[in-house]
């Protein structure tokens, strides 16, 4: 796992590597006929919500890349996860919330509350 997480930029690729995260490996049971092969396993993504269908199409080939990565077949499939991805502690922001914005909040709380106040008297005054 840990060659996983150090490599992953580069197995998935820069535009994949910046919406999913590998959150986990399980390891499957193996099977009773064959005691001695290894039972490959199953990768748990993470994957932002909005790329998920991006994703999965690219399933495939990330199954290659890791296994080409590992050296063997270390994994048979590769399970998604919708949620926030997290990389390096910091969740990413869409650039729109992540700039400042120009109108106080405050001053935005204070108008709306005028113009629904202003609002109400005028319905009872027609009363």
């Amino acid at each position: 796992m840990a060659t996983l997480l150090g490599q992953w930029a580069v197995i998935a690729g820069p535009a994949l590597a910046a919406h999913t995260l590998p959150a986990k490996l399980t390891k499957a049971a193996p099977t009773p006929a064959f005691p001695g092969k290894i039972a490959p396993s199953m990768l748990l993504l993470k994957v932002d919500p909005a790329k998920a269908l991006e994703v999965q199409y690219a399933i495939p080939q990330l199954i290659e890349r890791v296994n080409q990565t590992l050296g063997y077949q270390a994994i048979a499939g590769v399970r998604l996860v919708q949620a926030p991805v997290m990389h390096g502690g910091k969740k990413r922001l869409p650039a729109a919330a992540a700039a400042p914005r120009a109108v106080d909040e405050e001053n935005r709380l204070g108008n709306a509350l005028a113009r629904i106040s202003a609002g109400v008297r005028a319905r009872s005054q027609e009363s």
